[in-house]
This record gives C-alpha cells, sequence and structure tokens, in this order.
C-alpha cells in the first residue's frame, strides 16, 4: 500500500486529529502528560505495583548491572533434616537476588510516585482519586508514626498502592493540613438513581455525516486513499 501511495504523487502528511468538546476523554497517565483538564478522575487507585503484585520480581533470577546476577536455586536439604523423605527441595534466594530485588522494588515505586504526580497535576479544578476496598482495614492498617514531617521510610516501602499512600497520609496527619477528602461510598449507595445513565435521544445513523466534525485534512487523506485503492494494480511473476 505504500508503494501505491508513493506512486501516485500524493502526499499524506500527518493529521492532527480534532479534539471533542464536552467529552469524556478515557487515556493512561502516560499518555495525559502536558494535559490539562478541568476535572480528572483517576481510577484504580488500589491497582498493585508490579514489584508488589504476583506478576512482578518474582522471576528465577534479577540482573543489576553493579551487584550483577542474583539467583533463586534448588536445594536438596534432606541430609541436613532427619526426614524419611526421598527429597527435600527448597527454593533459596542468594544475598545477591535479594539485594536486587530491594533495589528493583525502590526503583519501582520511584516510578510510581512519579506516574502519580503527573495524575494529580492533570486537574484545574478538581481531582478525584477513586479506588475500592474495605473500610475497615483501610483505616486501621497504618499508624499515626511519622518522621520529619514525613511518612516513615520502612512504611513507605511497605506500601502497595496509590489508595494506600493516600490512606496512610491521612491516618498519620489525621486529615489537618491535608488538602483533600476521603470518602467511604459503600455498595448500597451505588444504585441506578444515584450512578444515573447516559440517556439516548435518538439511533446513531452510522451513514449520516451531517454532523460529521471531520476536518479538511482528513477528508482529503480519505480522498487520496480511496484513489489508491481504485487504481490498478499489475501482478507478476518469476
Amino acid at each position: 500500500m505504500i508503494d501505491k501511495i508513493i506512486s501516485s504523487g500524493n502526499d499524506l502528511e500527518e493529521v492532527t486529529d480534532l479534539v471533542p468538546k464536552n467529552a469524556v476523554s478515557l487515556m493512561t497517565i502516560h499518555k495525559s502528560k502536558g494535559l490539562e483538564f478541568k476535572y480528572v478522575f483517576v481510577l484504580q487507585m488500589n491497582r498493585k505495583f508490579i514489584g508488589h503484585s504476583k506478576d512482578g520480581l518474582s522471576g528465577k533470577y534479577i540482573i543489576n548491572r553493579e551487584k550483577g546476577l542474583g539467583i533463586k536455586y534448588l536445594a536438596d536439604l534432606k541430609d541436613q533434616v532427619n526426614t524419611n523423605l526421598p527429597k527435600l527441595n527448597v527454593v533459596l534466594e542468594t544475598l545477591t537476588f535479594q539485594e536486587n530485588r530491594r533495589e528493583e522494588r525502590r526503583a519501582s515505586i520511584s516510578e510510581e510516585m512519579r506516574l502519580l504526580y503527573v495524575a494529580m497535576t492533570r486537574a484545574e479544578k478538581k481531582l478525584y482519586l477513586v479506588g475500592k476496598g474495605s473500610k475497615e482495614k483501610l483505616t486501621q492498617q497504618f499508624g499515626t508514626d511519622v518522621e520529619n514531617n514525613r511518612l516513615p521510610v520502612a512504611l513507605r516501602d511497605q506500601i502497595a498502592t496509590y489508595q494506600d499512600w493516600v490512606m496512610a497520609l491521612d491516618t498519620a496527619f489525621m486529615r489537618k493540613d491535608l488538602k483533600f477528602t476521603v470518602r467511604f461510598v459503600e455498595a448500597e449507595e451505588l444504585t441506578p438513581e444515584a450512578i444515573g445513565q447516559v440517556e439516548v435521544q435518538a439511533a446513531v445513523d452510522a451513514d449520516d455525516l451531517s454532523n460529521n466534525r471531520q476536518t479538511e485534512d482528513i477528508k482529503r487523506a480519505l480522498t487520496v486513499l480511496e484513489s489508491v485503492e481504485t487504481q490498478p494494480t499489475l501482478c507478476t511473476s518469476d
């Protein structure tokens, strides 16, 4: 297809999409960099970081440029323990593996902090941080210890989600001088009436282009593509 476009003599420049108005934009945090919106909802605040999930840092080895290769290995400890079992296989982690895992986990947490900062600075008027979990657990799992007006380092290393960061801050500082409020929404509050729904005034006709906000550049690009598709092709064989 590229050869057809080149041979047709038409130049397809990059087309800028027309940003919709009065619409909801759904995107990743990475995609939101540099953008601003009146209202922002950051969803899945309870998602676990890679370094704390079942799929993260659970391989048989971890490589670090400075410390080298850290591995797990399978050892038969039958001769070390009094047992009638034919084998006693135990997975052991080398010291290098443990140190590499600790560094990778901290690097992962640092990246998550940067991402959360990006997400929280996209809103112009109001920011909503949305997660889920047990109210009892979330309000009781963190203490009030503070080091130099910050969460203790040990606690920060243990925290596994954005939601935990927010709840730990809320508990440690007892909601004083914080620029956010925490609200729990119970399941019984999520009624159809409370949630609401989008009302469709009329069925959308896919072939009706009367309200199409297509730019002239897109129209020109589509016209060129259509002309390319209608050009005759020559098939050859050796």
